[in-house]
């Protein structure tokens, strides 16, 4: 039997994706769905400001609430909790965040980091 591999999603970057204004939950759980189907074993981190951006909160707050996404403590530094989680688990980070300032702390993990692009309603990850 396989070990199912596992990816970290950086939620908030993917909320963001192509607009930095806008909260989309839908596409978050998009890329949730694309990537179970791959048969992937997800984490998918938000911080806690999230909850305050998103338009259909009982939707996220019923998503925290079943662990589909699991909120990073308040007040506390979200792409630490991200590279320490991934490392922790040996998974790789779905994220286009690149992790400069930490790259000395986790060089192997921030060098797995699993860069994204949504284009026609379709996840693309070229290294995934």
């Amino acid at each position: 039997m396989s070990v199912k591999r596992t990816i970290v999603i950086d939620g908030d970057n993917v909320l963001r994706y192509g607009n930095r204004k806008k909260v989309d939950l839908n596409l978050l759980l998009k890329v949730i769905e694309n990537l179970t189907k791959k048969g992937l074993d997800l984490i998918t981190l938000v911080s806690a400001k999230t909850r305050y951006y998103v338009e259909d909160s009982q939707h996220f707050e019923d998503l925290l609430t079943q662990g589909t996404i699991i909120e990073i403590p308040a007040k506390t530094e979200n792409d630490l909790y991200i590279l320490e989680i991934a490392k922790k688990f040996q998974a790789r980070i779905l994220s286009n965040d690149l992790f400069r300032e930490y790259f000395n702390r986790y060089p192997k993990t921030v060098k797995n980091r699993l860069p994204f692009m949504i284009l026609r309603n379709q996840l693309i990850i070229p290294s995934l």
